[in-house]
């Protein structure tokens, strides 16, 4: 008996040898009652879509969340971290308050940390520092001791 595969000696293709051709489609349910060879069929139908045509009330693009979004919004200070190279990380500050001056701050971080850092500007977000390595936690202690800034709001992000 010649097998289809190669190295294919299982027991249900000796007696099924029509099933492993590789060639044609195998028949795997032609031996079933039509009903059941229904179910093997998808259970939706593609159906052309119907044109719809563009005017200028579709153009709008409407935001469910607008309303609630302005309502009790707190201005935040976000401390995040990104992961660069390996075990290579940087701290990012936003969102300080117009009082706070970012290059003093950043100026007593590189000297309290031991680290180095740098400020970048943003069109929407203004000033963000950057911080070498995970300083999370160091500079929301000093943001709270030193700065007088609440826990409630200090925002840490990350892993």
């Amino acid at each position: 008996m010649r097998y289809r595969y190669r190295g294919c000696r299982g027991y249900k293709h000796r007696k099924l040898v029509v099933l492993c051709n590789p060639i044609t489609k195998p028949p795997y349910f032609s031996h079933l009652p039509s009903t059941l060879r229904q179910i093997q069929e998808p259970f939706f139908r593609v159906t052309p879509k119907q044109t719809q045509f563009m005017s200028l009330d579709n153009l709008k693009s409407f935001d469910p969340f607008a309303e609630t979004d302005g309502g009790d919004k707190k201005d935040y200070i976000h401390i995040r971290i990104q992961q660069r190279n390996g075990r290579k990380t940087l701290t990012t500050i936003q969102g300080l308050p117009k009082e706070i001056d970012p290059k003093r701050v950043l100026k007593f971080a590189k000297k309290e940390f031991a680290t180095n850092g740098s400020i970048v500007e943003d069109t929407e977000l203004g000033e963000i520092i950057q911080l070498q390595g995970d300083q999370r936690q160091k500079i929301s202690d000093l943001m709270m001791n030193s700065m007088g800034i609440k826990k409630s709001n200090i925002k840490i992000h990350g892993f």
